[in-house]
């Protein structure tokens, strides 16, 4: 190799590990797993996996984990997406973290919402 091509090869390369590096990640929020935990406390079940009496809890909530940049994604496209999960019901943001996440390396913030179903309409009265 000569001297002089040195740095266009290392200029190369560097393009080379860039446009992967760029291919591989993300700019919009994803959706992600939630804690194990969250589901559970969600669920009504505590860590001992005891639940609460039938009937007591008639609308379940579910957990909405969206993976997101906080540097690159604004609040509205991380609530955005967690709406797009969450279509009929009552969203509310429940916590944020940021390790032990299953999020990827260049979107590590995982933002936790609770999705309360919608009310399902009443069953008309029978006509007598």
């Amino acid at each position: 190799m000569k001297p002089h091509s040195a740095p266009i090869y290392c200029a190369v390369c560097f393009s080379a590990i860039a446009l992967v590096l760029a291919a591989c990640t993300s700019t919009t929020p994803i959706p992600a797993t939630p804690s194990k935990a969250m589901v559970l406390e969600v669920q009504g079940e505590d860590a001992l996996g005891k639940t609460p009496p039938p009937g007591e809890r008639t609308m379940r909530a579910t957990v909405v984990a969206i993976c997101y940049n906080g540097m690159v994604n604004s609040d509205a496209d991380v609530w955005a997406e967690a709406t797009l999960a969450c279509p009929a019901g009552k969203l509310t943001l429940r916590d944020d973290d940021v390790l032990w996440t299953s999020c990827p390396l260049f979107q590590p913030q995982r933002a936790n919402f609770i999705c309360v179903p919608a009310k399902p309409p009443e069953a008309p009265a029978p006509a007598q």
